[in-house]
């Protein structure tokens, strides 16, 4: 079975800063419903200093009532990123409101990770485990931690390709290291993103890897591919192509009336999707928040973003460290 999670306000909010208006919010919610999407992503936990409505919700408790279509089968997720929202406090899982946790982490913070995602357990949420650039895990450290998660038992284990790198090879392969090793109760997914445009590709070679198991897999998705950098897989593309070679019954055109009243006027203004720039991300394994930043600084040349991207460390390259790039920029601009 394949389930599918849209992610347009948590992913989607890379883009806009999560300032999303609250009743878009509420238009994006109750649209979403009616695509019959498994799983609708509500947004990021995380801290900011900004009064106004965002999908990056300081707390559990600040998330809006969610207001569920009667008849839907969605069910609702927030996003934790370890390294952000470690210190802030996660409530009980409360009746009619978020049901799963998605908790993203970094090869070196395996091991904590997996403690807190025993704590989301107890406070009775559905565990998603986001392991972040799990391209970068040897086969040998893939395997370790899947024994790992095994003892932690989620609800999903999550391969992610958070710098578009992969192939469909990789993707195919990845897989049925996974798989082999995952015990069957926890379920399998895949977030992808498009630097290589790629994105729903690789997605299809996932889904294809399954199709003579009974694993349950989970498939992320935003509308219009809205997402960080290069964004993601698209939602209407994926639903089409489930309903086309799966048999599903999910409505794609609610999803392209979602865009056209709610994100084409964010699109126009803050343009997501492949590029040149993200391309040579990619080709380099360095996280795209790095182009977005290079981009504000005002360097837009291709021999720069690539020396740059070169000279980072590689230690350094699985998230955006401010300093150590805007050293290299004053070493450049001193040539």
């Amino acid at each position: 079975m394949i389930k599918v999670l849209d992610c347009t306000l948590r992913d989607g909010g890379y883009v806009n800063d999560w300032n999303f208006t609250r009743a878009s919010y509420d238009r994006i919610v109750e649209g979403l419903q009616k695509t019959d999407v498994d799983f609708i992503e509500l947004g990021l936990i995380g801290k900011h200093n900004d009064e106004r409505f965002k999908t990056k919700f300081s707390g559990m408790d600040v998330i809006p009532s969610i207001a569920r279509t009667v008849g839907s089968k969605s069910l609702f997720a927030v996003m934790v990123t370890y390294g952000e929202a470690k210190d802030i406090p996660i409530s009980e899982r409360r009746e009619g409101g978020v049901d799963a946790i998605r908790l993203a982490y970094f090869k070196p913070e395996m091991d904590v990770a997996l403690e807190m995602a025993r704590e989301l357990q107890a406070k009775g949420y559905l565990v998603f485990l986001q392991a972040m650039a799990t391209f970068l895990y040897t086969d040998e450290e893939l395997v370790r931690m899947i024994h790992k998660v095994n003892e932690v038992c989620p609800y999903f284990f999550c391969m992610v390709d958070s710098f578009g790198v992969m192939y469909a090879d990789n993707v195919a392969h990845m897989f049925s290291l996974i798989h082999k090793e995952l015990v069957p109760a926890i379920g399998l997914g895949f977030h992808a993103h498009n630097n290589q445009q790629l994105a729903l590709s690789n997605v299809i070679t996932f889904m294809d890897a399954a199709k003579d198991t009974s694993r349950l897999l989970c498939v992320d998705a935003s509308i219009y591919g809205m997402g960080r950098g290069a964004g993601n897989v698209n939602l209407e593309l994926l639903l089409q192509y489930l309903n086309t070679h799966y048999h599903t019954t999910y409505d794609m055109e609610s999803v392209l009336q979602i865009w056209q009243e709610e994100l084409s006027d964010i699109y126009n203004k803050d343009y997501w999707g492949y590029t040149w720039e993200y391309a040579l991300a990619a080709k380099y394994e360095v996280n795209s928040a790095y182009i977005w930043y290079l981009k504000n600084k005002g360097i837009t040349d291709f021999q720069s973003i690539r020396d740059i991207l070169c000279a980072l460390p590689y230690e350094d390259r699985y998230t955006l460290r401010k300093t150590v790039v805007d050293s290299l920029i004053d070493t450049m601009r001193q040539r």
